[in-house]
């Protein structure tokens, strides 16, 4: 994925390559609040990076501003200090190119998040009149109240931490949504690590008609993976897998058989050929197992697939690893993969449990 094929702004991307954000982390995103133009409630599960895939979207419609039209501004909600000056600091490298400013507005002393009563004067790092303000909504409400900004100026809301924010008091939300332009007249993105029913509910109150979305570290990365699809003949296919060994030797492979013969003699004709070789079928042994989960633990990303009978033999070996690599969460190919065995015919009933190895 190119940034370019969504019109990010040059200055942006010289900003993402800073923070060394990959743009197939940031595609999911563009593809609905840029190339779409919709509000959007993510899920996003990234080691790093999560503020730049945030904010993007929202610092092109910042570059993007008509000439002659009223400076725009953005407004980022967070659950505490720490989230805000986070959104800050990557918001002043991404926006590095278009001298971007930032502002953080937070309460006079940490654990304030949630109060209800008087507020307290904020404490603000930065110029109140900048182009992104970030800050807890009591101290939003607070800097307001003291005349430092008006919240009806900000036409873009980025909420960060949206299943801890959406935990505060229900009468402080309201009076932050009064206070802010009504959903359709500006732009909303909202961010989670966990989509939970009151993010979803939060979502719902402060951007119009939101689009759910996910953005996962290994999916992403595993649709990024070049894949070639090829029709073999039955009794060609070991012939194949060695002429593939051939033309270029992966430091290792997983091949997924539908019988535990052709397991058998995958291996066997494997180790004929000099490349080393084992397969896993049926009831093992204790020791055999342990033995299993510590050469799979070895690669990040690998996936143990445990199934019963109803499964096992019944789908073919192409749809299983298709499956596996194809969908978006091991939960979803879960319930394809027992999907399909019913509608195969599976003899008997149909238990799958996927194990997916991470770093």
């Amino acid at each position: 994925m190119d940034f370019q094929q969504f019109g990010i702004d040059e200055r942006l991307i010289s900003g993402a390559q800073a923070l060394r954000s990959r743009a197939l982390f940031h595609e999911k995103m563009l593809e609905r609040a840029v190339a779409a133009d919709e509000n959007v409630c993510a899920k996003i599960a990234l080691q790093e990076g999560r503020e730049a895939v945030l904010l993007l979207p929202a610092l092109q419609w910042l570059a993007s501003a008509p000439a002659g039209e009223a400076p725009r501004r953005i407004l980022c909600l967070a659950p505490d200090r720490a989230s805000a000056e986070r959104l800050a600091v990557a918001a002043r490298v991404l926006g590095a190119g278009l001298d971007l400013r930032a502002c953080v507005v937070t309460p006079p002393e940490e654990g304030e998040g949630a109060a209800t009563g008087p507020a307290s004067a904020p404490v603000l790092e930065g110029d109140p009149g900048a182009a992104l303000v970030a800050g807890l909504p009591e101290s939003l409400l607070a800097a307001e109240a003291a005349g430092l900004f008006s919240l009806r100026a900000f036409g873009y809301l980025l909420v960060e931490g949206a299943e801890r924010v959406a935990e505060l008091a229900p009468e402080l939300l309201r009076r932050l949504s009064s206070a802010m332009l009504p959903p359709w007249e500006r732009k909303s993105v909202l961010s989670c690590s966990r989509l939970t029913v009151k993010a979803k509910s939060l979502a719902w109150d402060l951007a119009n008609n939101p689009v759910e979305i996910e953005i996962e570290e290994e999916v992403a990365k595993a649709q990024s993976v070049a894949s070639e699809t090829w029709q073999v003949e039955s009794g060609a296919k070991l012939r194949f897998v060695l002429g593939l060994l051939r033309r270029a030797r992966p430091p290792r492979l997983c091949a997924v058989c539908a019988r535990t013969s052709s397991a058998e003699e995958v291996a066997l004709r494997l180790r004929e050929n000099g490349i080393e070789a084992a397969f896993v079928v049926g009831a093992l042994p204790e020791e055999r197992k342990f033995a299993v989960l510590e050469r799979i633990k070895e690669v990040p990303g690998s996936v143990l697939v445990l199934c019963s009978d109803g499964l096992h033999g019944v789908i073919e070996e192409k749809i299983l690893s298709d499956t596996l690599i194809r969908v978006r969460s091991l939960e979803e190919a879960a319930h394809y993969l027992v999907d399909a065995a019913r509608q195969a015919g599976g003899p008997d009933n149909v238990t799958v449990v996927l194990l997916r190895v991470v770093e």
